[in-house]
């Protein structure tokens, strides 16, 4: 999962903060700050992107129309978690936690606990993809995450190999965002920090704070990890 930063809540054009009157107007704000991709499994989306109630509103009605309850979910990983109650501490969120030091990505497109975590924090990992069937006993062979993952895997590989033999940033930079799957291209990458540097910025709300100058991830600050 890419950590992402929502940011403040927005402003109208009195510079007064916005008072959502149905969760669904919050919609286009998230889309512009987080970009049009599932927050979880980070799949790409024009359209069919769910504001996903972090805390379901069926047990925290109260929240019902709060910003900072609010992240973006594909219908697969939003279904997959349903009203489940949500124990901050019991998960590795995307906006509290750097989730990508939580997971590892394979070209076979499984994700899994971080080998370096320890016993206690890779059973919280699982917890984790489990809640959005994201785990390799959970997820369907037949999942459209897992076959577009799988994808994007294969084509992360060729414009590795593209890049080498002289292809252009700017083509690259276009394809990355078509394709989503931001955790993929970062861990392709992984011995380019030039590149993992312009992922970040590439994906809108990827949260800065938890990478270092050469692109490697940190500790997320006020964080589990």
């Amino acid at each position: 999962m890419r950590p992402v930063e929502r940011g403040d809540q927005p402003i109208d054009e009195s510079g007064k903060p916005i008072r959502f009157t149905k969760y669904q107007e919050a919609s286009p704000y998230l889309k512009e700050r987080l970009g049009k991709y599932c927050s979880y499994c980070e799949m790409h989306l024009p359209a069919g992107l769910h504001v996903e109630h972090i805390q379901p509103k069926s047990h925290y009605p109260q929240q019902k129309l709060d910003w900072n309850n609010f992240l973006l979910a594909c219908v697969h990983c939003n279904s997959a978690k349903g009203d489940t109650d949500i124990i901050a501490r019991e998960y590795y969120l995307p906006d509290q936690d750097n989730t990508f030091l939580v997971f590892e990505y394979a070209d076979d497109g499984s994700i899994i606990p971080h080998p370096k975590l320890t016993p206690q924090q890779q059973r919280l990992a699982l917890k984790s993809l489990a809640l959005f069937n994201l785990s390799q006993n959970t997820c369907p062979e037949n999942d459209p995450r897992l076959l577009q993952r799988r994808e994007t895997w294969e084509i992360a590989k060729e414009v590795h190999a593209d890049l080498q033999n002289g292809a252009t940033i700017r083509t690259v930079k276009r394809l990355v965002q078509a394709k989503g799957f931001w955790s993929v291209w970062m861990t392709v990458f992984q011995d380019n920090p030039e590149m993992l540097n312009l992922f970040i910025q590439y994906f809108p709300g990827t949260c800065q704070q938890c990478f270092d100058k050469s692109g490697k991830p940190v500790s997320r600050s006020g964080g589990v990890l």
